[in-house]
């Protein structure tokens, strides 16, 4: 909207329209932000979710892999 419109609405209208409706618009607008932001959030909650499935996968698998090589490591200390 040009600064000639938005006069004229104001003129038209009246100032306490015009001032409900830009304040209904600013609402929209951050209702709008804030449902990107909510959906960025589960976003990464699920990649942080994966990621502590993976670890979870992986921690299992490391310690059998470090409780194998620990008699070797204490063959080697003899």
């Amino acid at each position: 909207m040009t600064l000639a419109e938005i006069q004229s609405f104001i003129s038209n209208l009246g100032f306490p329209i015009f001032m409900a409706l830009y304040f209904m618009y600013a609402q929209q607008q951050a209702e709008k932000r804030q449902q990107r932001l909510l959906e960025e959030l589960e976003c990464v909650q699920s990649q942080l979710q994966e990621t502590k499935l993976q670890v979870g996968q992986v921690l299992p698998a490391a310690a059998q892999t470090f409780e194998n090589k620990k008699p070797q490591t204490e063959e080697l200390k003899k």
